[in-house]
């Protein structure tokens, strides 16, 4: 039997535990209804052996690929960034909060200045990226016979049913080991060996960035995002709500939620228009 949507014959010895595809499908179809939504993003994330505070942001987004976010709290209040897929030479338009208030930068997602404090670029922001990732790591584990699933049932928050669903991947962190070439970046590794970027940058010591490489130098390629992955996703909408992921020394390295989601709201180009007056580029 195939399940639909994923291509994967399911068999008895294709995973072990709770099969997560006829729920990731379900996902996919909701997530191809949405043109438009708002919705309030918290997120934290490990750099280093430090985790950032909690962030939250106002966050907008259209199809294709419209993003907009405001910090509303500290420690960045007031910092704002707006992407926009074929404007602005599809760069990032961005500034600081508080007092750091004083100049736009035009980067592109992928620089310096736009990763600063970021594991994700602003085009991959939002429930249809973050979805599409954990889901992703899902199949992979499926396809290598490396992952566990259980269902921890449905729990209540916030008056919401949610379907509690913990991924685990292997306790040792293997992969492949690849020698940079001269001019490679740990960018060119993510587009290659279909890995995020910052799981490459953090389980690799002594490397400080995507760029801080040098030609012949050997780099680990994980063969998985992540130890342990919990998510929460909506019984009626079935929208992931909630996502927690851990590295391979069980510390916390992401959590991202979606709260107050409201969909295909109408947003129009003033929403991602950085002389709107209610924004402050």
């Amino acid at each position: 039997m195939t399940i639909y949507g994923t291509g994967i014959a399911a068999s008895d010895n294709a995973l072990k535990g709770y099969d997560p595809r006829p729920l990731t499908v379900e996902s996919k179809a909701m997530l191809s209804k949405i043109n438009d939504y708002t919705c309030i993003f918290l997120k934290q994330e490990l750099f280093g052996n430090k985790m950032s505070k909690v962030e939250t942001i106002e966050l907008k987004f259209r199809n294709p690929n419209d993003v907009y976010m405001k910090w509303i709290t500290n420690p960045n209040k007031g910092q704002e960034a707006l992407y926009r897929k074929g404007v602005n030479n599809n760069k990032m338009k961005a500034h600081k909060g508080g007092l750091m208030n004083v100049m736009n930068i035009n980067c592109v997602p992928e620089g310096s200045l736009a990763m600063d404090g970021q594991h994700h670029r602003i085009v991959d922001a939002g429930i249809g990226p973050t979805s599409l990732l954990v889901y992703r790591g899902m199949i992979k584990g499926i396809e290598r016979k490396e992952a566990t699933f259980v269902n921890h049932g449905n729990v209540k928050e916030n008056g919401r049913e949610l379907i509690k669903i913990e991924a685990l991947y292997p306790e040792k962190c293997e992969g492949t080991t690849h020698t940079m070439a001269k001019g490679e970046t740990l960018w060119d590794l993510s587009k290659k060996y279909d890995q995020d970027m910052y799981v490459i940058l953090h389980n690799n010591k002594g490397v400080d960035g995507p760029t801080d490489v040098k030609t012949g130098q050997k780099i680990l390629v994980p063969n998985h995002y992540c130890r342990r992955a919990i998510t929460w996703t909506d019984a009626k909408t079935k929208l992931l709500t909630k996502l927690e992921i851990y590295d391979w020394n069980n510390k916390l390295y992401e959590y991202y939620e979606f709260k107050d989601l409201k969909l295909n709201v109408g947003l129009t180009d003033k929403d991602f228009d950085p002389e709107n007056p209610n924004y402050k580029f």
